[in-house]
């Protein structure tokens, strides 16, 4: 995607996560639901008017009461997330989202989340491990499980300066950390174009 995107001479481009069910808008207390370009369109708009935003998303709907802020700079992007092409970094592994967004970062980008901008998702785990398995179902097996740990471990070693540690329930992955606040907006200003 990011090849076609780029070919196009595109900035942007969407990367998606496939349980995605609603777009919505928190208007007062509630979440409303909305078309999704009513949600993507206002981000590809603050977007384009900088010049060092590696990615910006809309915010998880379950987390929206919480956000007092219009907008949280420097931390995860995850689920729909407008990536800048060109940056030279990729997707990888099950801890993608923040892998990605822990890449950008440390390179110097700025990330956008849009707290009043929402997204509502499944809360299973979602995707394909190599070989074409999908994680829902291999997750429970021992295979996948061993998989799983490996693909965890592997994020723990490479953050390492982060101190992320295993979470060992029924998903494996990184417990919540901290390490966003690393990233503080000082010396991280938005530049206009």
């Amino acid at each position: 995607l990011p090849i076609y995107a780029e070919s196009n001479g595109s900035q942007y481009h969407w990367q998606l996560d496939d349980d995605i069910y609603f777009f919505k808008v928190r208007i007062g207390n509630k979440n409303v639901q909305k078309p999704p370009y009513q949600i993507m369109k206002p981000i590809e708009e603050y977007v384009d008017k900088y010049r060092n935003i590696g990615a910006a998303c809309p915010s998880h709907s379950m987390y929206a009461f919480a956000h007092k802020d219009l907008l949280s700079f420097n931390k995860m992007v995850s689920c729909c997330t407008l990536v800048r092409n060109g940056s030279g970094l990729e997707f990888r592994g099950l801890q993608d989202d923040t892998d990605y967004s822990l890449q950008l970062l440390t390179a110097g980008w700025v990330t956008v989340r849009f707290n009043r901008l929402l997204i509502d998702t499944s809360t299973a785990i979602v995707g394909m491990l190599p070989g074409g398995r999908n994680a829902t179902e291999s997750v429970v097996s021992e295979e996948g499980r061993a998989a799983r740990l490996q693909d965890v471990e592997n994020f723990i070693k490479t953050w390492r300066q982060f101190n992320f540690k295993l979470k060992e329930d029924r998903n494996l992955r990184c417990a919540p950390n901290r390490c966003w606040s690393t990233f503080l907006q000082i010396g991280r200003a938005h530049v206009c174009t």
